[in-house]
């Protein structure tokens, strides 16, 4: 197991959860992987001068005001016309949520 956690079987886990198949070569690389991501994203919480703190009280309000906005709607026509699967304005997906073969 590495310093962050990350694991053969962690990583299994989260291809579980994702839905996706992966190798076991894979699995050793996707590990090595996530944990230099981890790492780099450690290092930028621990950059110089930046505290907390400051990240939220200075922040508190970055949206923009939306000035003009599209028309409710107005879309909708175009995007189901490129759907490969539609029903009474709806886009048919396959479900993704549930138990795995059970």
């Amino acid at each position: 197991m590495t310093s962050s956690g990350i694991d053969k079987e962690t990583v299994k886990r989260l291809a579980e959860l994702a839905r996706i198949e992966i190798s076991p070569e894979e699995e050793i690389s996707m590990a090595k992987d996530l944990e230099s991501i981890l790492g780099y994203v450690s290092e930028l919480s621990n950059v110089a001068g930046v505290s907390r703190e400051m990240v939220l009280d200075d922040n508190i309000n970055n949206f923009r005001e939306d000035e003009n906005p599209d028309g409710r709607g107005i879309y909708t026509e175009k995007i189901l016309a490129e759907v490969p699967r539609q029903e009474k304005g709806y886009i048919l997906v396959k479900q993704v949520i549930g138990e795995k073969g059970r």
